[in-house]
């Protein structure tokens, strides 16, 4: 999920807004354009493209997943290269072994609005305003639902794509028999389920300090890694398929239109 901060673009050819606030108007408010829908959907080039046609305008990513540094292929985080320039936020910024959770992100984000509230009506920083602690502000958001629903995507494709981009070589960094897979980017989707495959592939070195060129010599002369890897990818492929089932079926049926 992705989010952007959407500054109104005022067209010179046309006449003043009466209520842009220039002649005693109330301001136009700003808006906020979320992005929402089941993974691998495409969501966050659509927000890209979005906020290339305004000026100013940032994102700030909302998937649990992509927050977490690391792991690149398998969170599908747009690269560098391909966002047109857009300013990203909360994006690979948390480290990959902390727990982030929606409660997290909430708190964090209302303890910035707070600080940045209080900036904004008074010009001075909070810390010199207030020792104790800060007012609250009162938000009064205009807000548009929009749910495109969009037919689903071909995941096994899909996966088949984040192979050969290079998702084994990410979970091979990441892989520890004893690490926790229910916490931090370990939980994601695409990880566990290699677990039994690289279970194997160390099993079998007896050196612990097993290199990626030998992990990649193995899956080509390997029978039992060659079919631990395709259960693997099999696994991926449908639970990846299950997730995106789940997340349509959790959107509120009063954001739902067809379009």
């Amino acid at each position: 999920m992705a989010t952007g901060t959407v500054d109104p673009v005022e067209d010179p050819n046309t006449n003043p807004n009466p209520n842009d606030g220039r002649d005693g108007g109330a301001p136009v408010a700003k808006k906020v354009v979320v992005v929402m829908g089941p993974t691998g959907a495409g969501k966050s080039r659509l927000a890209i493209d979005l906020a290339s046609h305004f000026t100013g305008v940032e994102v700030v990513n909302a998937d649990s997943m992509q927050v977490y540094r690391g792991l690149d292929v398998l969170t599908n985080k747009v690269p560098l290269s391909e966002r047109n320039g857009v300013p990203h936020h909360l994006l690979g910024t948390i480290d990959a072994s902390v727990e982030f959770t929606s409660k997290d992100f909430r708190d964090l984000a209302i303890h910035v609005n707070r600080y940045l509230s209080l900036y904004a009506s008074s010009g001075v920083l909070p810390s010199n305003l207030f020792q104790g602690e800060v007012a609250e502000f009162s938000l009064n958001p205009e807000i548009m639902l929009i749910s495109l629903f969009l037919t689903f995507f071909k995941h096994s494709e899909r996966v088949d794509c984040m192979i050969d981009a290079g998702l084994l070589d990410e979970v091979y960094d990441i892989y520890h028999s004893e690490a926790d897979y229910t916490r931090g980017l370990r939980q994601a989707i695409g990880v566990r389920e290699f677990e039994a495959f690289f279970r194997c592939y160390f099993s079998k070195k007896e050196d612990s300090k097993a290199c990626r060129l030998d992990f990649s010599d193995s899956l080509h002369s390997d029978d039992d890694l060659k079919i631990l890897l395709d259960e693997a990818i099999d696994k991926l492929k449908a639970n990846t398929c299950k997730l995106a089932r789940r997340q349509v079926n959790e959107i509120p049926p009063f954001l739902c239109c067809d379009l």
